[in-house]
C-alpha cells in the first residue's frame, strides 16, 4: 500500500527530531560518565595520599603533635592538585592547611572555594585509633581535560546535526517541498521589487468589471466572459492578473506528476478551467477540462498533463508579451 506525500513528510520530520534527541542524549550522558570517571579517579588518589600520610604518621615512636603534623601538611600540599589536608588527633584538630583563591596556603577555616573530593584515613597506634588524615582534591587541575572531552563533544554535535539537516533537506528538495518552496520565496521576492500598482485607467476598468460581475451576482458566467472579452482594457487587466497567478503552475504541476499528487492536480486543472475562459484561451480551457476527465477516470494522466502544461506555457508566453491570446 502507498503511502501519502504528506505522510512520508511527517514522518521524515519525526526521524529528524528524535535523530537530534539521541544524539544530544548520548552528548550528555557521555560527559556526564566522563566527570563521573575523573571524580573517581580523584577519589582513588586522594584514598591513597591519605593511607600514605596515615601510615607515616602511624610509626611507632613517634607522638601526634603538632610538632610533627605541621611539616607532614606541608609536604602533601607541594603537589598542586591537593585542595587541603587536615590531621586531627583525639582532641581535635592539630593542623591543617588549605588554598585560597592565588594558590597560596593559609589555615584551615572550614570554607571551600572549589570543588572538591574527600578522603579520610585513620591513624592507628598499637591497634587503637588515635587521629585521622583528610585529604582533599581539588577538581580545578582537571578542568582543561573535562573542557577539551566537552569542546569535542561540542564539535562533534554541530558536524553532526550539520549532516542530519543536509539529509533532511536533500529528502525534502527529491520530493520537491524545497522546490517549491524556493519558487514562492522566489517569485515574492520579485513581486515585492517589481510590483507596480495599477494606473488609474486599469483601476477605473477592474472597477467597471467588478461591478459588472455584482450585478450579475457571479451566477451567470457567460455574461462574466462576455464583459472581459468584448472590452480590451478588461482583457489586457485579467490578463496580467492571470499571468501573476498562474506563471508558477507549470512547474507545479510537473512536480505534482512526478510525485502522484492527482489529487492536488486535479484540484490546480480544475481552476485553471474555470479560470482560462476569462481571457479566452479556449485552447487551455479544452485541455485542462481534458485534464480533469482524464484525472477522474485515472488513464493518460501524464499526457493529458504535458499537453496542459503545453497550452498554459504557450498562454503566459503571450501575457508577457501583453498581448491577448488568440486560441
Amino acid at each position: 500500500m502507498l503511502r501519502s506525500p504528506h505522510t512520508d513528510r511527517f514522518i521524515a520530520i519525526g526521524l529528524y527530531l528524535l535523530a537530534i534527541f539521541l544524539m544530544t542524549f548520548i552528548s550528555v550522558w557521555h560527559i556526564n560518565s566522563i566527570e563521573n570517571q575523573v571524580e573517581k579517579i580523584m577519589g582513588s588518589r586522594a584514598t591513597q595520599m591519605a593511607e600514605h600520610l596515615s601510615a607515616l604518621l602511624s610509626i611507632p615512636g613517634w607522638d601526634l603533635d603538632e610538632t610533627l603534623a605541621r611539616p607532614v601538611v606541608f609536604a602533601a600540599m607541594k603537589s598542586s592538585e591537593v585542595y587541603a589536608v587536615k590531621i586531627f588527633d583525639q582532641d581535635g584538630l592539630l593542623e591543617g592547611q588549605r588554598r585560597n583563591q592565588d594558590g597560596e596556603l593559609e589555615p584551615w577555616n572550614g570554607e571551600f572555594l572549589s570543588k572538591t573530593v574527600q578522603a579520610i584515613s585513620p591513624i592507628m597506634s598499637d591497634g587503637k585509633r588515635i587521629g585521622a588524615v583528610e585529604v582533599y582534591l581539588g577538581f580545578d587541575e582537571n578542568l582543561g581535560e573535562i573542557d577539551q572531552i566537552q569542546g569535542r563533544e561540542f564539535i562533534g554535535n554541530i558536524i553532526a546535526f550539520i549532516f542530519i539537516n543536509i539529509c533532511l533537506g536533500l529528502y525534502l528538495w527529491q520530493n520537491g517541498d524545497l522546490k517549491i518552496a524556493y519558487a514562492y520565496l522566489k517569485d515574492y521576492w520579485q513581486k515585492s521589487r517589481q510590483h507596480q500598482p495599477l494606473s488609474a485607467e486599469h483601476e477605473d476598468h477592474l472597477a467597471s468589471y467588478i461591478d459588472q460581475a455584482q450585478k450579475q451576482q457571479i451566477v451567470d458566467p457567460e455574461a462574466a466572459r462576455q464583459f472581459i472579452t468584448t472590452n480590451d482594457s478588461a482583457i489586457y487587466v485579467a490578463g496580467q492578473f492571470f499571468g501573476q497567478i498562474f506563471q508558477d503552475l507549470p512547474s507545479i504541476m510537473t512536480l505534482l506528476v512526478a510525485k502522484k499528487d492527482f489529487q492536488s492536480l486535479a484540484q490546480l486543472a480544475h481552476k485553471l478551467s474555470l479560470s482560462a475562459p476569462t481571457i479566452g484561451a479556449h485552447r487551455l480551457t479544452q485541455s485542462a477540462k481534458a485534464l480533469e476527465e482524464a484525472l477522474k477516470v485515472k488513464e493518460d494522466c501524464e499526457v493529458a498533463t504535458a499537453n496542459c502544461i503545453q497550452d498554459l506555457k504557450q498562454v503566459l508566453n503571450l501575457l508577457k508579451n501583453q498581448a491577448t491570446p488568440s486560441h
